[in-house]
């Protein structure tokens, strides 16, 4: 027999876990903020490099070492993104293990012309 937990219950332990660190990082000096987000930036690079599509190929055209990223100084080296190339080549921008995030897909209302279709983890 399956019982249906509601989803505030089941997210439970991850609220739980993102509390207690904005609890602890509130108090952060500037210094360990920004090495924080370097940290954090040089992770989704090097997920990114790795299983989306569109950033490997990106990076490999461009040179990009991602592990040599150092954070936001290196940012200048990966060029924007635009809504057309997001529009267009939407399935390059899943990544390679998507189904294990148990991503949705979502889509933007369009306000700005025509909606964005986006798959999003929990």
């Amino acid at each position: 027999m399956k019982i249906n937990i509601p989803e505030h219950i089941e997210l439970a332990p991850l609220i739980a876990k993102r509390f207690l660190f904005y609890q602890k990082s509130q108090n952060w000096s500037k210094e360990q903020l920004i090495e924080y987000q370097n940290n954090k930036l040089k992770e989704i690079i090097t997920y990114s490099g790795k299983y989306v599509p569109y950033y490997r190929n990106l990076f490999k055209e461009i040179g990009l070492d991602t592990s040599e990223f150092k954070g936001i100084e290196d940012m200048y080296k990966i060029p924007f993104l635009d809504k057309e190339t997001l529009r267009t080549r939407t399935d390059e921008f899943i990544s390679d293990n998507a189904n294990f995030y148990k991503c949705k897909i979502e889509k933007t209302s369009g306000s700005t012309g025509t909606p964005l279709t986006l798959q999003l983890d929990q």
